[in-house]
């Protein structure tokens, strides 16, 4: 296991590339959740917004709309239909539903921000919406792919955790997908994995609790709100520490039948605090 610990971000980095690079090239198009609305808002961040009822798409942007694109592989004209008809441009006043540019501090645009990038290129390479999405999809699934190798490789435990996570179905397709799902999660394993560094080095210093409240106000501003809720993460380190020094004074301090009566008392009282809490919700079990 000490050998494979070692290598287990390599592994990560080459079977996550290979998948990428065929999900960001073969997967329908806008088959992510509002695959559309991320698309629209990408090409938004970088001034190239196109109508998109030239390829058929109705301006239905949420849900999920890769189901249109059905006739195109059906009648074998997929190729020439989304990769050889260019876009056209228009300004986003005009745009099917009403838009505005991204507001810059906001999950919004942070999260759109390295999808945009790869749709700007795709479209300087050729100016149809195939090569815009692909290449939107490639930038974004090579930034998180080595974003989430550098964690692995430096996060001191859960190594193999993170590998399975990252290698899951969902998370695969949300790194090949124009979606700001991919960079909020990314951020989190970042949060996440310095957690980990912290407990696992068994010592809180201010540094530490400075580090982590950095990385909160990067997550603050890039990523969903409900997944803000890691910064509940923070309150319980800095109680922990303290509180385990009590505990270990206690139980050195303590005759063993006492530390028994008091273990007996405690489990005691989380017991009858679960039970009150979900007895009206179907019970503990």
């Amino acid at each position: 296991m000490d050998g494979l610990e070692k290598r287990i971000h390599k592994y990560y980095l080459v079977i996550a590339l290979f998948f990428g690079v065929v999900l960001s090239i073969l997967m329908p198009f806008f088959n992510e959740p509002d695959g559309v609305y991320h698309f629209v808002n990408s090409s938004n961040i970088v001034h190239l917004t196109t109508d998109i009822n030239v390829y058929g798409e109705n301006s239905k942007w949420f849900g999920d709309q890769f189901m249109n694109q059905k006739p195109a592989y059906q009648n074998g004209d997929y190729f020439k239909k989304y990769f050889e008809t260019e876009v056209q441009r228009m300004p986003m006043s005009k745009l099917p539903r009403s838009t505005v540019y991204p507001k810059v501090l906001s999950y919004n645009f942070i999260g759109h921000l390295i999808p945009a990038i790869g749709i700007w290129a795709g479209y300087h390479i050729y100016p149809s919406i195939g090569m815009m999405i692909v290449c939107g999809r490639l930038v974004n699934m090579l930034v998180m792919t080595i974003g989430m190798f550098l964690i692995i490789k430096f996060v001191k435990r859960g190594k193999l955790l993170f590998m399975v996570v990252a290698l899951s179905p969902v998370q695969m397709n949300l790194f090949s997908s124009l979606s700001y799902d991919a960079t909020s999660m990314l951020l989190v394993s970042i949060f996440i994995a310095a957690l980990i560094n912290i407990v696992n080095r068994d010592k809180f210093t201010i540094f530490s609790l400075m580090r982590l409240c950095l990385l909160a106000a990067i997550l603050y501003l890039g990523v969903k709100t409900n997944l803000c809720l890691v910064f509940l993460f923070i309150p319980l380190l800095v109680f922990a520490y303290p509180l385990k020094r009590i505990i270990k004074s206690i139980i050195v301090l303590t005759p063993p039948i006492a530390r028994r009566i008091f273990m007996i008392i405690t489990v005691g009282f989380l017991a009858v605090i679960a039970f009150y809490i979900t007895h009206q919700r179907g019970g503990f079990l």
